[in-house]
C-alpha cells in the first residue's frame, strides 16, 4: 500500500482512495454518533431535571394548599363559635360533637314547637 509507504495522497491508486474515503466516512459516522449520543444523554437528564422540580414544586403547592385549607378551616371553627382547641380533635369526635349538638337542637326546637307554654316560660 503506497500511504503505508508515505508516498502520499497524490500516488494512491482508485482502490486505495475508495478505502481512505470509506474510513473517512465511517470515522466521521462514528464521530457523529457519539455526540448524538452524549447530545441525547444530556437532554435526557435535563428532562429528567425539569420534571423532578416541576413534581417538586407541585408537591409544594399541594402543601401550602394544605397548610391554607387547614387555617380557614380552623378560622371557621373559631369564627363559628366553637372553643379553642378544637380544631386538635380528631375528626371523628368532632363529627361526634356536631351530631350530638343537633340532636339536641332537634330536641329543643321540638320541645318548643310542641310546647304549648309560652316560650319565656322556658327559661
Amino acid at each position: 500500500m503506497i500511504v503505508a509507504a508515505g508516498m502520499g495522497w497524490p500516488n494512491l491508486d482508485e482502490d486505495e482512495i475508495v478505502k481512505v474515503m470509506a474510513c473517512g466516512v465511517v470515522i466521521i459516522g462514528l464521530l457523529w454518533l457519539a455526540g448524538y449520543i452524549i447530545w441525547d444523554i444530556i437532554q435526557s437528564e435535563l428532562y429528567n431535571a425539569r420534571a423532578h422540580r416541576k413534581e417538586k414544586a407541585q408537591a409544594e403547592q399541594a402543601e401550602r394548599e394544605a397548610i391554607r385549607a387547614d387555617r380557614e378551616w380552623r378560622q371557621q371553627l373559631r369564627a363559628e363559635g366553637w372553643p379553642p382547641g378544637i380544631e386538635e380533635l380528631p375528626a371523628e369526635q368532632i363529627r361526634e360533637i356536631v351530631q350530638q349538638a343537633t340532636a339536641v337542637h332537634h330536641k329543643v326546637a321540638a320541645a318548643l314547637t310542641h310546647s304549648q307554654q309560652p316560650l319565656y316560660s322556658l327559661i
